[in-house]
């Protein structure tokens, strides 16, 4: 939108319709995207007589920020945090408040940010998960970053710890008309009582689709077992059935309106014989067990783990072990995350971009020096000193030595990693190059070894890895699972 064009009274009223659809938890078709043209227009739109000062005021529902700065994470945790607790809302960076000026980012931080830190972050600060979603916008080669935070579905979202004398555990903060600030009591109160309605309205509108059926007619299903249960008679579903048994969370019920259930499809055919062994499909993966199917190299139910992977915060866990698992093709593997209903908004479409676009070059980290080779009989110890005689001998500079003692773990990583399996204190001292250094390792040499790999990123992991070290470790496993695994 170009600044200062006027908007009429009803381009005006639907575009004050779109941005009261979203913000208040209500989803028409038109307004399904939280950055389409009318959202964006609306919010970026200028005065008329002032084409460079934004119309919208800060609110309950819009902040300004002139820059984005990583290093204020406490502060906007806890505006994430606000926003989350009332109806949601968005964050422009790039406008200076007063008076609401267009003066862009300073720098490229907004679109060099890692998402997989930020939500870390959030989620060891706050309780229940925080979703959010981010993009970047330009005016005239203004440069503006925008993130939107989708209200909670389990309000009070509550700070779990302190940080930087900005945020307390136990504080629960809300968004008023334009500030942050601590929940009053009776905002509380009213979220408490909202929850409280929910639940009821939840609980009696079974009782009412229960009531409709005569008893004789109705069956519990334990999704822990795959048993029916009537009376004190249980039906048990054959393992292979019940692996393909979809419970799908429909928004409405036949598409025509009502609470949202859940439909069960699939052709259940009676069982004959006696009580028969059954599989457990699992019905709480976790992270952790998204890992370790990844390093031992087995997993019973792929599809189930690929379905979990959008619903979880972190975007760069192992993705194609799971795909070649499934044994089903890229475009269908798509349209059933396309369909899949209350994920992580941000992380379903990164993985969708991954099955899509992923490459070896999304998850280098830092730049290594080709060429360097290093005795296979080297002793660990000596890595140090190899590194400072490469420096003098080929007159580098001292601000290069993390480069080349990246390139030196790259040369003995690609050739013998069992050698640093046998050394846990030297994968301690040096925990980043390693991790970086595997990022670097050719294709033909993860499959030649892969054992080795994946044993060494179990062993990794099971350092207690936090913070940056994390995050690489992370693009780390991405990168070996896309160099074994990747199909098409």
């Amino acid at each position: 939108m170009e600044k200062g064009v006027k908007v009429s009274k009803v381009e005006s009223f639907k575009y004050c319709f779109l941005i009261s659809c979203i913000l208040t938890g209500v989803h028409p078709t038109v307004a399904d995207d939280k950055f389409s043209k009318g959202i964006i227009d609306y919010l970026f739109e200028c005065q008329a007589d002032k084409p460079n000062i934004l119309k919208r005021k800060e609110s309950s529902e819009l902040e300004f920020k002139e820059n984005f700065n990583w290093g204020n994470k406490a502060e906007y945790g806890k505006l994430f945090c606000s926003f989350a607790n009332n109806k949601g809302g968005y964050i422009i960076f790039g406008v200076k408040n007063k008076p609401r000026e267009l003066v862009g980012l300073r720098n490229d931080n907004f679109s060099r940010k890692d998402p997989d830190r930020m939500t870390e972050y959030l989620n060891s600060h706050f309780s229940p998960t925080i979703e959010w979603a981010s993009c970047d916008h330009e005016i005239e080669g203004k440069k503006f970053g925008i993130i939107y935070i989708y209200p909670s579905k389990e309000k009070p979202v509550m700070c779990t710890s302190n940080d930087a004398n900005v945020i307390k555990e136990g504080e629960i903060y809300y968004r008023y008309s334009g500030e942050t600030k601590v929940i009053r009591a009776t905002d509380l109160q009213k979220i408490i009582n909202e929850r409280i309605e929910a639940e009821r309205k939840s609980w009696q509108d079974i009782m009412f689709r229960l009531a409709k059926n005569s008893p004789n007619n109705l069956a519990l299903l334990n999704l822990n077992n795959g048993t029916l249960e009537r009376g004190g008679t249980k039906v048990l579903i054959d393992e292979n059935l019940f692996s393909k048994i979809k419970f799908v969370k429909a928004g409405k019920f036949v598409e025509k309106g009502g609470e949202p259930i859940l439909r069960l499809t699939g052709d259940v055919q009676p069982v004959s014989g006696a009580v028969l062994p059954i599989k457990k499909v699992p019905s709480g993966i976790h992270r952790g067990d998204i890992y370790k199917a990844f390093f031992d190299g087995e997993c019973d139910y792929p599809l189930e783990y690929l379905k979990e992977l959008a619903y979880e915060t972190a975007i760069f866990l192992p993705l194609w072990f799971f795909v070649k698992k499934s044994g089903k093709s890229l475009k269908n593997l798509i349209e059933i995350l396309e369909t899949l209903k209350d994920t992580k908004h941000q992380t379903r479409a990164r993985i969708i971009e991954r099955l899509k676009n992923d490459r070896e070059e999304n998850y280098k980290l830092g730049k290594v020096i080709s060429g360097i080779k290093i005795e296979e009989d080297i002793e660990l110890s000596h890595i140090d000193e190899i590194c400072n005689e490469y420096i003098e001998d080929y007159s580098l500079k001292p601000n290069q030595l993390e480069t080349v003692k990246r390139s030196v773990f790259l040369s003995l990583l690609s050739y013998k990693p069992q050698k640093l399996l046998e050394d846990v204190d030297e994968i301690k001292s040096n925990l980043i190059r390693v991790i970086e250094a595997i990022t670097h390792i050719p294709a033909e040499n993860i499959r030649e070894h892969k054992i080795d790999y994946l044993n060494l990123l179990k062993r990794l992991y099971e350092i207690n890895l936090g913070g940056n070290v994390l995050s690489s470790f992370r693009k780390a496993v991405c990168s070996v699972d896309l160099k074994l695994y990747k199909i098409g």
